[in-house]
């Protein structure tokens, strides 16, 4: 197979293209098909979300003084925190006041940590395109936030650093699309008093299509690995999940 880290996915974790790699072996009848099969993977997971000019604006802002005004530009640029801008703050507010997090680990992180280390959240990021860790610890560097960022393919991950709350946001449909039952195993990894968990209720052209009822009847009938649901609301759009450990639900 050819060399996928180049061009256009050259940032993306080599964790994540080997993984990929190794599911695409024998599945196809060239060389060519499965490279190609492995691209298409790599944009459905990831690259459609921020695209290489978008990474190229992101590094010409960062060198401009970080204003609010700047920082919103920075996360316009990642689709996935541009569907929040709205109320970006709103929706932070009411997730996050209830839980007043020490730390936060992000997973799949995105263009997230900058908001988050914007509003002063100690945050660790960790997304498979190497472009948004790279933005991310670049405003780092530059402003001095709390926050840093790693490329990683959650699929190859076994051990997660201990923090007081893990976002996994319109995470797990993306994972399950790779492997089936995979968000929950990733689950039973966090040690986390905290966790959110949300899920996309429109498509990224906006369309509603039913996801909300059909990730709601999904992950309300799962297992989950020692946390419980304590609240469930509907914010920006995503369906979003608080879920407490157990042991902390059951000594309160």
């Amino acid at each position: 197979m050819s060399d996928i880290l180049t061009g256009k996915y050259k940032s993306m974790s080599p964790e994540a293209v080997e993984r990929l790699r190794r599911s695409a072996e024998g599945r196809y009848k060239t060389e060519k098909d499965a490279d190609r099969a492995v691209r298409d993977a790599l944009h459905q997971i990831s690259g459609m979300y921020m695209s290489p000019g978008e990474a190229k604006s992101v590094r010409r802002l960062a060198q401009d003084e970080l204003s609010g005004e700047t920082i919103m530009r920075i996360l316009s640029c990642h689709a996935s925190t541009r569907e929040r801008l709205d109320d970006i703050d709103g929706f932070y507010r009411d997730l996050l006041d209830p839980v007043q997090p020490e730390s936060i680990l992000d997973l799949a992180c995105g263009l997230n940590p900058v908001y988050l280390g914007w509003r002063g959240y100690d945050v660790t990021g960790y997304d498979m395109n190497g472009d948004c860790v790279d933005l991310i610890n670049l405003v780092a560097e530059r402003t001095g936030y709390r926050m840093r960022a790693y490329c990683r393919d959650l699929l190859s991950v076994d051990d997660y650093p201990k923090t007081d709350l893990v976002l996994l946001m319109k995470l797990f449909p993306v994972l399950e699309s790779q492997q089936k039952g995979s968000s929950i195993r990733l689950l039973s990894k966090l040690s986390a008093r905290r966790a959110i968990v949300s899920f996309p209720t429109r498509t990224i052209s906006g369309r509603g299509v039913g996801m909300e009822r059909h990730y709601s009847d999904w992950f309300e009938s799962q297992s989950l690995p020692g946390y419980a649901i304590a609240d469930r609301r509907i914010l920006c759009g995503e369906l979003c999940y608080t879920l407490e450990r157990r042991e902390c639900r059951d000594d309160a």
